[in-house]
Parts: C-alpha cells; structure tokens; sequence
C-alpha cells in the first residue's frame, strides 16, 4: 500500500506539493468555526466560510456552463496566472480584515470582498487541479488527495499547539503564489501524458455527470455544513474545534489510504458504505448526546467521514474526465457546485440551531433527522437508483494491476454492467461459458446474452477479437 502511494507520489511531486497547500487552505479556512460577526445583518451570525462558498458555488456553475470556452482557455499560463490571483487577492483581503477587524461598513465591505474573490478564485484553481489529473489518473489524484489531508493536518496541529494561529495569516495568502510555481513546474510532464481510449473507432459513453453523483454531492454538502455549524457548541474540548477539525482530516485520510489502496475497494463501497454511513454515525452520537464530550465525539466522527467523501468525489470526478469523456471542467465544477451549494444551507442550518428556543431539543431532532437521511439514501441510492454508467463498481486501487486495468478501462469506455464486468472477466481469464454461468448462478442463455451485449457496446465480433 505505502510503495503503490509513494509511487503516485513520485509523478508528478510539484502538482502534490501544490494540491497540499490547497487543502490545507481549505481545512484551515472553510472548516472554521468562525462566525460572522454583524448580527444586524441576519438574526443569528453564519460561518464567516458562507460568502467564500456561496461564491465558489456559483464560480464552479459558471465553469460549468462555459466548459467549452475555460477548455480552450484552461492550458495557458495567463489562466492558471489569473485564478491563483484571484484566490490570492481574496486571501490577502480575508486576512487583512481578520488582522485589523475593522467595524462598521468597512468592515463589511472587506469581508465581502475578500470572501467573494477568494471563493471565485478557489473554484479556478480545483479546476485546474481536475484538469492536471485527469491526466495523471485516478490513483494519483487520490495518492496526493490523502498526502494533502494528512499535510493539513500536521500542519494546523502544530499551529494549535504551539497557539500562533497568526501564523496562518502570515503564510496562507501565499498559498496561491507557490501553487502557481506547482503548476508551471508539473505542466511539461503532465501535459505529455494522453487520455486513454480516445480514438475515433471506440465507442463513445454519455458526456454527462451522472446525476446520481450530484444528488449525493449535495446531500453530502448539506450534512457536513449542518456539521460545521454546530462547530460553536464544542467550546474548547480537545484543545479547540480547529486542532480536532485538522485531526478529522488526517484519520479521513488515513481511512481512505486503507480502503483504496489495501482493500482496494470500489466508489460504491467507499461512498455508500464508509463515507454517508460515517456521517449517519457521528449524526447519531449527536442526536444521543447528553454532553458536550458526546457532541463533539459525535461532530468528530461525522467530519472524518465528510473529509473522507471530499476526496473520493474528487477521485470519481477525476476518473469520469479520464474514461468517461466528461471534460474535466463540466464534472467536477457541477459536481463541487453541488457540494459547495449544500453546505452553505446546512452551515447556516447548524448555526441557527446555537439560537433557537431550546437549543439542545432543535440539534437532537436535525442529528436524527440527518441521521436517518443518510442512511437511507446509502441504501437507496447504492441499490435501487441504477444509471447504467456503473462508475460506481470500478475499484481505484485495482487499477494499479496491469490485467485489471485493462479490464476497468474497457468497461468504463463501453459502460458496461456489474454483470457484464464479471462476465468479461472471467472471459478474459480463459473461462468456458459453461464455467462461467456456473460460478455466477446463471444459465448459459443468460452468459450467452451478456457476451452478445458485450460484444455490442465494445464493436466487436468475436471471442478473439475481444
């Protein structure tokens, strides 16, 4: 496990230096439980994330939107240039007012300002991220994903710890600038690397996000963002809420290093029974908390499994781009759109719950509430909403094998069924039907059937031609 992580690493080392930084902005300053401070501006304060998000949301849409013309745009200098600006310009802005904390409607303006600029900017860069990896792969988009959680964490553990938060104010803003330098350093190799299957004879998939991805990107944001809303309610259990939020990152991944690349297990299995179920889990000791301790054990657990999912969804929406040939800049903006959206609702769900008549009645009623959301669309939405596109049944880990690659990749490219898949494999293994049909339970009619389809979506004619 830790030679197949340390080999992705070693790819492309810049772009997993820069992917670092990136999250660790994103632990350090969309996970917060900073609140904005003008309660005459709405009845109860929200996250100060909420602007930055709402702005990211709306960013991710507009690429989505244009993905043809930021596709033509997207490979030069000038574009990296002017999103990690942007993200720049916001960052110095955001700090700028948290240093002086100025009141009154300046501010507000800085605030605004910096919040808005930042999100838009943030949303440019993580495209540009999708668009490095979708063609270095999924295994290394997910190998530096858990490296950056893990840097993160190491990172904002040694701020806590050593009580210089303003170390933060002093360094990030200049995130943006080295994620730059990464870029500019990963460009000549990654950019040489071509996409898989993408001659003019193979058959083509559908160029849409499937919609089961967004459905659960949203359900996801709008749990995590209840989460981090009620982020206030730890008070200063484990040292704080940022040092415990930085510790949730680094377990998440870990979790997913293990399932990945040791169990090596598929997107349905790392989504629908490890990340939603975590979240129903920690929702649960939530609901069921008679203490502070409880809440935030329960609060802890159910960030674990929302770091978890954010990376995974970067993997699906990596892996979509590479074999699906949904371009990098449509899947994933629509899908962190979806995310981003949901978790500026659910932040300010979890923040006004701090402000309710009876506190404690409102968050056990939402945790229970959650609970049970989550665990139903698992079982839903894992088993009884079928697309077809059957992204869900491909195992990142195993594609580090060269047989099973060959294997993932035809079935990507031609969307085949989980039944079909199997057949293909055991085909390929030199099986006879009559094998093959007993092994699954089914009929030799029914093998026959799945070798006619099979034959059908990848244009061939014959057992040896396959």
């Amino acid at each position: 496990m830790l030679r197949t992580m340390a080999r992705n690493v070693r790819v492309c080392p810049a772009l997993c230096v820069g992917f670092a930084l990136y999250w660790t902005w994103v632990v350090i300053t969309l996970q917060g439980p900073a609140r904005l401070p003008w309660r005459e501006i709405v009845p109860f304060p929200i996250p100060s994330w909420c602007l930055a998000l709402l702005a990211s949301g709306v960013a991710y849409a507009v690429i989505a939107r244009m993905q043809v013309r930021v596709d033509v745009l997207s490979p030069r200098k000038k574009w990296w240039m002017g999103t990690t600006l942007t993200m720049f310009v916001g960052l110095l802005l955001s700090t700028i007012w948290i240093w002086c904390s100025p009141g009154g409607s300046m501010g507000l303006v800085l605030y605004c300002a910096g919040s808005i600029v930042m999100g838009a900017g943030s949303a440019g860069v993580l495209g540009e991220f999708a668009r490095f990896y979708e063609r270095l792969g999924v295994l290394v988009a997910l190998s530096h994903g858990i490296v950056a959680m893990a840097v993160a964490t190491c990172w904002q553990t040694i701020v806590t710890l050593l009580g210089a938060p303003i170390l933060n104010m002093l360094i990030d803003p200049w995130f943006p600038i080295i994620i730059f330098g990464c870029f500019s350093h990963a460009a000549p190799s990654a950019m040489r690397r071509s996409f898989p299957h993408r001659d003019e004879a193979s058959p083509t998939p559908s160029q849409a996000t499937p919609v089961k991805l967004l459905f659960v990107a949203a359900v996801h944001g709008i749990a995590f963002g209840i989460g981090l809303g009620l982020l206030l309610q730890w008070g200063d259990l484990f040292i704080g809420p940022r040092l415990v939020g930085s510790l949730c990152a680094g377990l998440a991944a870990l979790l997913l290093a293990v399932d990945a690349f040791y169990f090596k297990s598929d997107f349905t299995h790392m989504i629908f029974l490890v990340g939603l179920p975590l979240g129903a889990v920690g929702f649960l000791l939530m609901a069921l908390a008679q203490s502070k301790g409880t809440l935030a054990l329960g609060n802890a657990v159910q960030a674990v499994g929302a770091c978890y999912l954010n990376i995974v969804f970067f993997g699906v929406s990596v892996y979509l781009a590479r074999y699906h040939r949904v371009s990098a800049l449509k899947v994933l903006p629509e899908v962190m759109a979806c995310l981003s959206l949901g978790q500026v609702m659910g932040g300010c769900i979890g923040s006004a719950l701090e402000f309710t008549v009876a506190s404690s009645d409102a968050i056990t009623t939402v945790a229970s509430v959650m609970s049970v959301t989550l665990l139903l669309v698992s079982l839903y939405v894992s088993n009884g909403w079928r697309t077809g596109r059957d992204w869900e049944a491909v195992r990142p880990g195993a594609l580090a094998d060269g047989g099973q690659a060959g294997v993932e990749s035809l079935a990507a490219m031609a969307g085949l069924t989980g039944r079909e898949r199997e057949v293909l494999e055991a085909v390929l293994a030199g099986k006879r039907r009559k094998a093959v049909a007993e092994n699954l339970g089914v009929s030799e009619e029914t093998v026959k059937t799945h070798m006619r389809n099979i034959y059908t979506k990848l244009n061939v004619h014959s057992q040896q031609e396959l």
